[in-house]
């Protein structure tokens, strides 16, 4: 079904996309979001904190999620998502449609997906009660309160990057990883800690970790502990650990599936999920370069994802460190104290950032259809060459936010030096 979008009822804009509210447009009256996908990145929790937008990510962002969703839909798994946004003319007047993605031509950055709320969590202290997700979803199940967002995302993963996942960083974070999956056969931490950082290891099965949404830094939980705060390891409904666990496996591979396809390598992806009145477990929001790491098959140390503007950042930078050591001196505040400043960021160079948007563009045309692998495979050879001659030439960013400037800072927040 086609519809035609007027008004909104309500604007929400977040870091990386801004979302429109519709009121009883969808069958049932049901609430409906238009998604405008941006092409900003997110990085590390920093939200606005680091401006940079990748050229025409966000419309790899809404056909990559039209793309995965349309797929996952024919293999039986839920989604929230309604269909494209196209551009149309009528008499003169541009108009915005709603499509279906495989009805859809030339789709935009924008996505419509059916909306559901939020749970409002109550606090134990400074910690949020999860305990109230068990009793909102019976509500949602019973009917006596709309669809729900399940507090926290799952994260899916079929590989692990050493320097990367959280696991490899250090001796006891590997142990509890292999503990908690159960792994018999995989590397010691010695071997993984003498391999280049970036090196993917494929798992000997593929596992699912839980991380909470609220808790600063998007802070993580173990599976099981999460699991028994919300009132569900044990519980038979559909909301139970079990069941999303199982609910995420099969979603993560079969997106490894489809994109093994077109020779790229899915390591890790991170989803949110929701849960519909009639108790079903919904995929929600958006699968694009924002939530899935990606590398090509013959080139496995070199991630074309928004993880790579994280690593430039690291590499040739103190950004990423002065945002750390504001978020651990200033805590839940820290966002509010670094805008104040209102500083002077490092500037990518226009090369670099001119090959991101050409692989953007090429990994879009890709999924519609319209070019082969052959142009991706082009084009990430070329950011790769790009980024290895700028890097040399000690030009990757602007040199008005070096090393100095970023001490000043330090000591005008009287922040730890080391």
């Amino acid at each position: 079904m086609v519809y035609s979008l007027s008004g909104p009822d309500d604007r929400i804009v977040g870091s990386n996309k801004e979302i429109f509210l519709y009121n009883s447009v969808l069958e049932g009256g049901q609430t409906f979001a238009l998604m405008n996908n941006l092409d900003k990145i997110s990085i590390y929790n920093a939200k606005s904190m680091i401006d940079f937008s990748s050229p025409r990510k966000g419309r790899l962002e809404a056909v990559m999620t039209g793309y995965v969703y349309s797929k996952l839909s024919k293999l039986g798994i839920k989604t929230n998502l309604v269909g494209m946004i196209e551009k149309r003319y009528n008499r003169g007047v541009i108009e915005e449609i709603c499509i279906p993605y495989h009805q859809s031509s030339s789709p935009t950055s924008k996505i419509v997906t059916r909306w559901m709320n939020k749970p409002r969590l109550g606090k134990i202290g400074s910690l949020y009660d999860y305990s109230e997700v068990a009793y909102t979803a019976k509500q949602v199940i019973s009917g006596s309160a709309e669809n729900v967002i399940l507090p926290f995302e799952v994260i899916w993963r079929d590989y692990i990057i050493v320097g990367v996942s959280s696991c490899t960083l250090s001796p006891q974070r590997w142990s509890i990883f292999i503990a908690e999956n159960d792994y018999n056969r995989i590397q010691t931490y010695e071997q993984i800690s003498s391999m280049q950082t970036g090196t993917l290891i494929k798992l000997p099965r593929p596992c699912v970790e839980i991380t909470t949404k609220y808790e600063l830094g998007y802070k993580a939980v173990q599976s099981h502990q999460y699991a028994l705060k919300m009132e569900i390891e044990n519980e038979d409904t559909p909301y139970s650990y079990a069941n999303i666990v199982e609910f995420a496996l099969r979603i993560g591979h079969s997106i490894r599936v489809m994109f093994s396809k077109i020779g790229i390598v899915i390591p890790d992806l991170k989803m949110e999920i929701g849960l519909e009145c009639e108790g079903e477990l919904v995929l929600l929001d958006v699968m694009g370069p924002d939530e899935a790491r990606m590398f090509l098959e013959h080139k496995p140390t070199f991630d074309f994802s928004k993880q790579l503007i994280a690593n430039l950042f690291k590499e040739y930078t103190n950004w990423i460190t002065l945002l750390q050591k504001v978020q651990a001196k200033y805590g839940d505040e820290w966002s509010r104290v670094f805008a104040d400043l209102d500083l002077k960021q490092p500037k990518m160079n226009v090369l670099v950032v001119s090959a991101l948007g050409t692989l953007n563009q090429s990994l879009t045309d890709v999924l519609l259809g319209i070019k082969t692998t052959d142009t991706l495979n082009e084009s990430v050879n070329n950011l790769s060459n790009t980024i290895a001659t700028v890097g040399e030439s000690g030009m990757m960013f602007s040199d008005d936010v070096d090393e100095d400037y970023c001490s000043q800072i330090v000591k005008k927040l009287e922040l730890d030096p080391k």
